[in-house]
């Protein structure tokens, strides 16, 4: 029962993340919005994995470890869509310079 809880979080997870990718990728093409749900959502299948195996300080590493990682990712992302704004307004206002 306790595999069989797990297995049912990883594939809401898989298909929650999957299906708001799509919807950014239909609606919103230009801007990737749905790592910041599919970030909360990967939670559910961690946190079973590491109840279910009552390992609380290594849930507790995991825990730092991803939430080192999406901020990493999301400072990435943010950094490379200002330049990528700060390279368009350039081209816009210096004509293409």
């Amino acid at each position: 029962m306790k595999r069989a809880s797990f297995i049912i979080s990883l594939i809401v997870c898989i298909g929650g993340i999957a299906t708001l990718a799509h919807m950014n990728y239909t609606l919103t093409p230009d801007y990737l919005w749905f790592i910041y749900p599919g970030f909360g959502l990967i939670w559910y299948p961690v946190t079973m994995y590491y109840i279910i195996n009552r390992n609380f300080k290594q849930y507790a590493i995991a825990g730092c470890l991803l939430i080192n990682a999406f901020f990493n990712d999301d400072q990435l992302y943010a950094c490379t869509r200002s330049s990528m704004v700060h390279v368009s307004i350039n081209a816009l206002y210096f004509g293409g310079r």
